[in-house]
């Protein structure tokens, strides 16, 4: 259960958290632009090698810069999700290292 009925899912913004956004969203365009111009001579190598990894490149980068912050966002926000990720993951791992022998 990520909240109780009682408990809103999502907190009201406050100050901090509104400079958080701010701080984000500077990050965000300057990683953008960024990307747009100083590496832009990636995207022409692989453009040159194959459209289709061209594409594959730029989907990856906007995945990572569009989708996962926001992801790591709400996962933060509701604070139970991501310990229970982690701990899975590690518990995962470490039972098919085991298991493996």
């Amino acid at each position: 259960m990520l909240h109780s009925e009682s408990e809103p899912a999502f907190a009201p913004a406050t100050s901090s958290g509104k400079a958080g956004l701010g701080l984000y969203l500077v990050a965000f365009f300057a990683v953008w632009t960024i990307r747009a111009t100083l590496l832009y001579p990636i995207d022409q190598a692989i453009q040159a090698q194959s459209p289709a990894w061209r594409q594959v490149y730029a989907d990856a980068v906007r995945i990572l810069m569009w989708v996962v912050p926001v992801f790591v966002y709400l996962v933060r926000r509701t604070n139970s999700l991501w310990p229970s990720i982690v701990t899975h993951t590690l518990n995962n791992f470490i039972s098919g290292a085991v298991h493996v022998g």
